[in-house]
């Protein structure tokens, strides 16, 4: 048998247990998660099924929800995750290398000004152009 004279007392540093944690799961998720898994059976038990039903489904569903909110995305609670999300798209911005009130004149890959008709197009626009000038001068002499 042991001999308590012999027994040696270790005492346990503060790192050991750490704190806010259940069973060593974050306390956050684990509310989160039986939260979300209570939601879950109020509502599967709302479906018009089978009672045999419902119970498989109840027990998948919670399980399942269970360890994904245990587990959480990267180590940070669901809410955590929902939360930043809302608060980043709340708070977007789009950002430019110059004022908004510059705005940079279109060119064409000929250099010129963009347009937005075709070559053709301004070729025909500029030969009428020219013939409605040249009708305009000879035809008042």
């Amino acid at each position: 048998m042991r001999n308590p004279e012999n027994m040696e007392v270790f005492e346990l540093t503060s790192n050991i247990i750490s704190t806010g944690q259940i069973l060593g799961m974050k306390q956050r998720n684990v509310i989160e998660g039986g939260i979300m898994t209570y939601i879950a059976i109020r509502i599967i038990g709302n479906i018009p099924f089978i009672f045999k039903v419902k119970v498989v489904l109840w027990i998948l569903v919670s399980i399942a929800l269970m360890i994904f909110n245990i587990r959480g995305i990267k180590g940070c609670a669901l809410t955590e995750i929902l939360i930043a999300e809302i608060r980043f798209r709340k708070n977007k911005r789009e950002l430019h290398l110059r004022g908004p009130e510059y705005v940079k004149e279109k060119k064409s890959s000929y250099g010129s000004n963009y347009s937005e008709k075709s070559i053709a197009e301004e070729v025909i626009d500029w030969g009428r152009g020219h013939l409605d000038r040249f009708l305009k001068e000879n035809s008042e002499k």
